[in-house]
């Protein structure tokens, strides 16, 4: 029986460990270190005092525990989403009204909340190898399930739908880079980008792929690593200078970006691995994250 509540997330969160490599573990301490420089990090960035300082901020929050400052997680929380998740959805859609909200509310609790928070747990450990500044817990991350109607025509009171964000605690939803995960009763995605329009942050890109054009090109192979595909708006009279590469040229002339994967499954929902295959596509996105968080601060 699921059992997780907004009270118990960060209990259960300090429990979890980030355990030294042992023979438990999927990875041996050779392949981790592949891992870590594979996905573009180089053992300073993990020993560095910053890095290490940042670690013991979160365990200080209660967040993590770490331990050799590798991510290693114990015993798994999330096996799956359950089977009623989607149905849940599609009733919500077809009867979306408060009464039926306040008749299934511990439905939704058990069917669709608390699979998320576990999910969130298990993935947001993690995450912190990407980036140890972002926000890990549950109902930090986890999008509500209540909309916000007063500047919409849609006056439906819930989402039949929701999603998941990692981002830097306290960062502006408009300013930093994200990634996510959104679950609906047609598909599930996943991916890598910000929030709407970025002026500031896509002219800041530009100037750097103007200065540093194959430190662009050189992310191309994280996006076939990981199948992903590039979305958002464009500058449809802006044109990319000479100078840029024929293949990152549709990236300069990009007004809004995201990255997300090409193609999923529906029953990968269902399984308990869905965190690692998440998770792995996470962390092949990673040097695409940090290039847009650099783009994005000032």
């Amino acid at each position: 029986m699921r059992t997780v509540s907004p009270d118990l997330t960060m209990c259960l969160a300090s429990a979890r460990i980030f355990s030294s490599v042992t023979a438990r573990n999927p990875f041996s301490s050779l392949s981790v270190c592949c891992f870590i420089l594979w996905a573009g990090r180089g053992k300073d960035d993990f020993f560095s005092p910053a890095y290490n300082a940042a670690l013991k901020n979160k365990a200080e929050q209660g967040i993590i525990k770490p331990t050799m400052h590798v991510c290693m997680e114990g015993e798994q929380v999330f096996q799956g989403f359950p089977r009623e998740t989607i149905p849940f959805f599609l009733e919500l859609r077809f009867h979306n009204e408060k009464a039926f909200m306040d008749q299934n509310r511990e439905r939704y609790i058990k069917e669709v909340r608390e699979p998320f928070y576990e999910f969130i747990l298990d993935l947001g450990q993690k995450m912190l190898l990407i980036d140890p500044d972002f926000e890990v817990r549950p109902h930090k991350c986890l999008s509500r399930i209540n909309r916000d109607t007063r500047f919409t025509k849609d006056k439906s009171p819930y989402r039949d739908h929701l999603w998941l964000a990692f981002r830097r605690a306290g960062a502006d939803k408009d300013g930093m880079p994200f990634y996510w995960f959104e679950l609906s009763p047609e598909n599930v995605s996943w991916g890598v980008g910000v929030w709407g329009e970025n002026r500031n942050m896509m002219d800041k890109m530009r100037r750097e792929m103007e200065a540093r054009p194959l430190d662009y090109v050189n992310l191309l192979p994280c996006l076939s690593q990981a199948d992903f595909v590039m979305g958002g708006q464009w500058w449809k009279k802006m044109k990319a200078p000479d100078s840029i590469p024929p293949d990152i040229r549709p990236l300069y002339v990009m007004r809004s970006l995201y990255f997300s994967k090409r193609e999923t499954k529906m029953q990968w929902i269902y399984q308990k691995n869905l965190v690692n295959r998440v998770f792995k596509d996470f962390m092949a996105m990673a040097p695409v994250y940090r290039m847009l968080r650099g783009n994005a601060q000032e």
